[in-house]
């Protein structure tokens, strides 16, 4: 099933020439458990590629359905309950309220859903066995590490059971260790759960983890690997890719693949 459709996807900045093109007629499909990377050097389109998915800004030309529901067509109300509902978002800075515990962070989508309380005991039971996150639901935020941070991050992502998660550098304010347990947390729930995962990064590391990645150049997605191996063959050939692309370096052995 086709979860996310975007057709013709092009986003202009500035209303004098010469415009800024961020963005230039972007075909994507994404199915359901799909786990997609999608890399390119600063300025490419990538971080523009992802608001316009998550609806965060809005196309100059195209669409962007998800669930095939077209959001070019929503008021701002609709949109906003369709985007709580339907999508999970995973930022770089975890975006935690600090004044709220981990289990209240967590849960927060559904309680802004009104579900019931016990649906909720139930679904953050589910969810924090899953991400290894039980022990520290009582912490706040500041008591426990950045990894710790992430899951719960992802956590509250998936609590909804949303059709999309999108990743935004997930691993980019993280150490070896932790990027390592974000990353494999993420692969689990797409092995296990069939979650689907769109996730922008730079690091081949993280992007070793998705089934298929798409590079992104000058606004304009040129290319695209799928990984048909192991995990370390995928990091070698994305390693491969990156330095065709523009000379990218990278020590194997100290990426812990």
């Amino acid at each position: 099933m086709t979860v996310l459709r975007a057709t013709g996807l092009s986003r202009v900045y500035g209303k004098k020439q010469p415009v800024t093109w961020a963005l230039r007629g972007v075909d994507l499909s994404v199915e359901t458990g799909d786990f997609i990377g999608v890399m390119g050097p600063s300025g490419s389109g990538k971080t523009t590629l992802l608001n316009l998915l998550a609806a965060v800004d809005t196309p100059t030309s195209g669409t962007v359905e998800i669930n095939g529901v077209e959001l070019s067509k929503l008021n701002d109300a609709n949109l906003a309950v369709f985007r709580r509902r339907n999508l999970g978002f995973i930022f770089q800075d975890y975006n935690l309220l600090h004044t709220l515990s981990i289990k209240e962070n967590v849960v927060l989508p559904l309680v802004l859903d009104n579900v019931p309380p016990a649906t909720i005991l139930k679904r953050l039971e589910e969810v924090s066995g899953q991400l290894g996150i039980s022990a520290i639901l009582d912490k706040r935020v500041f008591e426990v590490s950045g990894g710790e941070q992430q899951r719960a991050a992802i956590a509250r992502a998936i609590i909804h059971r949303p059709a999309l998660i999108l990743a935004d550098e997930p691993t980019g304010n993280l150490d070896s260790k932790s990027s390592g347990a974000v990353m494999k947390a993420l692969q689990d729930l797409n092995d296990e759960g069939k979650a689907t995962i769109l996730l922008v990064t730079h690091d081949p590391f993280a992007a070793s983890f998705c089934r298929r990645i798409l590079f992104i150049r000058d606004g304009r997605i040129h290319s695209e690997l799928r990984r048909y191996g192991d995990r370390r063959r995928f990091f070698q050939e994305i390693l491969d890719a990156l330095r065709e692309q523009g000379g990218v370096t990278h020590d194997f052995s100290a990426a812990g693949v």
